[in-house]
């Protein structure tokens, strides 16, 4: 009986170490993926800065990602829908001037709501 118990705990032992061993490797490899990602985006930080000093925009970035450049866009409560498609249209201009091999992807939200959406190709 006691040998049973004695193989238990040293089961419970080795599986509790494997998964601690397992999360462990899981942290690390999250951790270089988003080194990768991180890599293969680049900011427009210049357009960045504009962006967020418009009056309806509570937070927003625009970067370059392969062959695409995205404008995303958090609008402030209280806006009106109506206001944001121009503000929208206004960047994607802006962006397909400025990066004319490039895709536009502007995007504007509030709430996980998606507001205004405009791409070019």
């Amino acid at each position: 009986m006691r040998k049973k118990s004695n193989l238990m705990i040293l089961l419970f032992i080795l599986i509790y170490s494997f998964l601690l061993n397992s999360c462990s490797n899981s942290n690390v490899n999250k951790t270089q993926q988003n080194k990768v990602v991180e890599q293969n985006i680049n900011q427009d930080k210049e357009l960045t800065k504009e962006l967020k000093k418009e009056e309806i925009v509570a937070d927003g970035q625009v970067y370059l990602q392969e062959d695409t450049v995205t404008l995303a866009m958090i609008i402030k409560e209280g806006i009106e829908k109506e206001k944001v498609q121009p503000i929208a249209q206004k960047y994607a201009e802006i962006l397909r001037n400025k990066y004319k091999d490039k895709k536009i992807n502007v995007q504007a939200a509030r709430n996980g709501e998606n507001l205004a959406s405009v791409y070019i190709e």
